[in-house]
């Protein structure tokens, strides 16, 4: 049976969010980490095979925790039991930077990593895409580039099944003098180091075509898009319901566009879960302001990696020993 360890104090709606979303997962056994007071509460939830750890301090953004706080918190037991092989994944909503943080001070990296990158699927009109990083690293050199590049390609064939996915570096065109030289130099030397995958640019505006199957760029820049597209996607949803409430036929053709819509429409939840491209483990960060039907997809996405980490973490091992 698979094992998941899961952070119950992460995130804005923890834990009942977390708790809802795992009553609905009965093959799969949970390691629950969270403060005392929280451990009555799960009675209310029918959750089919699970264990609980108390822990003392639940981990947040607006405070600061010094070293034997944050060994006392849900968020390392939950990371520590990946790393003691209790569990196979482990699952945190929880503050990005600390997560990172544990993950590398608990788990470790993958020979020559030194960045991690925040990696996700996202959808496209074609297919779901692999786009990093997230906002794990505000600035990066041409050789973490390089190197993200690579895992990408790794995940897009294991993640999402291309035979041999390309990869393009967010640019502000696609031509081959186009952009900084770090862009630049990095996509020549990803094309030297793996001469068999297309490499390439992709401006921002044509991201969301498909035709590029692995996306790379810094963590600020990728921040920056994923929450553009973000108020983008919630902008549509407000206007196009603003619409449909102006008028009396506006609110006829809502009603009968409503079944249409939800069928076409991209839910965005349904894509939540990333996961720690360079960590020597399988942690998966889901979004801080998840609800229950996002956090069952992350935990849906953890289950996917969980059942084949030791060929996920060969096959990176595999890939990264290309630039060593």
């Amino acid at each position: 049976m698979i094992k998941i360890s899961v952070d119950l104090m992460g995130g804005d709606n923890s834990p009942h969010a977390i708790l809802e979303a795992i009553q609905d997962f009965s093959n799969v056994h949970f390691l629950l980490h969270g403060l005392e007071s929280v451990k009555s509460e799960i009675k209310n939830y029918k959750i089919i095979s699970y264990d609980f750890f108390s822990c003392d301090i639940a981990i947040n953004d607006n405070e600061k925790f010094g070293i034997r706080e944050i060994e006392a918190s849900s968020m390392y037991s939950a990371i520590d039991a990946v790393a003691k092989g209790a569990a196979d994944a482990v699952v945190s909503g929880g503050s990005s930077g600390y997560y990172l943080l544990l993950c590398k001070r608990v788990l470790g990296l993958l020979e020559s990593i030194s960045r991690p990158a925040l990696t996700t699927a996202i959808p496209t009109l074609k297919k779901p895409i692999i786009m990093m990083d997230l906002g794990a690293n505000l600035s990066c050199s041409e050789t973490d580039l390089v190197k993200f590049g690579m895992m990408g390609h790794s995940l897009a064939r294991f993640w999402l099944d291309y035979e041999n996915p390309n990869v393009k570096f967010v640019n502000v065109g696609e031509e081959l003098g186009k952009g900084p030289a770090l862009v630049r130099d990095a996509a020549s030397q990803l094309s030297d180091t793996m001469p068999d995958v297309e490499t390439g640019f992709v401006e921002p505006n044509f991201i969301l075509d498909g035709d590029a199957h692995v996306v790379v760029t810094d963590g600020f820049t990728g921040n920056c898009l994923l929450k553009m597209s973000e108020g983008v996607a919630g902008f549509f949803r407000k206007s196009l319901k603003k619409a449909f409430l102006s008028s009396f036929l506006g609110r006829v053709l809502g009603y009968f566009a409503k079944n249409l819509l939800k069928e076409n429409l991209v839910d965005p939840r349904d894509f939540n879960g990333a996961i720690w491209a360079g960590v020597n483990g399988c942690a998966i960060k889901s979004h801080g302001g998840s609800d229950a039907v996002a956090v069952r997809s992350a935990i849906k996405f953890a289950i996917k990696i969980a059942k084949k980490k030791d060929s996920l973490l060969n096959t990176l091992k595999s890939d990264l020993s290309k630039i060593l």
